[in-house]
């Protein structure tokens, strides 16, 4: 299960701030989710190999507090990914 998936689209070119006419653009994906430890390895894999370009700058595993979350299942970690995830947006012409 996905606990929280947050998606920043903005005109802003991948390669350049100024640029809005370039071919390639990108929007940020922040990912967080408990899971069992295989389980998140098991979507970064996925991650991985994805066709699709994807810029991972990071990725963050950590312990459960067993005060604060003991409804979670024992062996359960934190997973957190921030990445680009780059396209190539539709030419005006296409658009009509």
């Amino acid at each position: 299960k996905i606990k929280q998936l947050n998606f920043s689209i903005s005109e802003t070119d991948a390669n350049s701030k100024k640029d809005t006419n370039s071919l390639i653009k990108s929007f940020q994906i922040n990912l967080s989710t408990t899971s069992q430890y295989q389980s998140a390895l098991f979507l970064i894999k996925g991650l991985l190999d994805n066709r699709r370009l994807i810029d991972i700058s990071s990725i963050k595993f950590s312990r459960p507090d067993n005060k604060t979350d003991s409804d979670l299942a024992p062996g359960s970690v934190y997973l957190n990914i921030d990445s680009n995830l780059f396209y190539s947006p539709l030419e005006e012409n296409e658009k009509k």
